[in-house]
């Protein structure tokens, strides 16, 4: 068995849950990360659209020199981290303030 039923769950009651639901999604995160020491993250497929996936990186495994790129680039409130953020925004039809 693997996947999520592996672990004594399934999609409707991890993933796609509701926001008053976050909670009980943090806790399987942190139970998730206290007892896979060599994990480094999780990957999902999105709740919200099926065909994108999500990415979580544990901060306490994973630093900015693990990740690809030039670490300016990586930040999400100026040059290309917030015009990739401003992009998504405008597809969901979200104002940015």
């Amino acid at each position: 068995m693997e996947g999520l039923p592996s672990l004594g769950t399934d999609r409707v009651r991890l993933i796609d849950s509701e926001s008053t639901e976050y909670d009980t999604t943090r806790q399987w995160a942190e139970a998730i990360h206290n007892d896979n020491p060599s994990l480094d993250g999780l990957y999902w497929i999105s709740r919200q659209n099926d065909r994108c996936p999500a990415i979580l990186l544990f901060g306490t495994r994973v630093g900015t020199r693990d990740v690809a790129g030039d670490p300016a680039s990586l930040a999400l409130d100026a040059g290309m981290g917030f015009d990739l953020v401003a992009r998504w925004a405008d597809k969901a039809d979200i104002t940015l303030i």
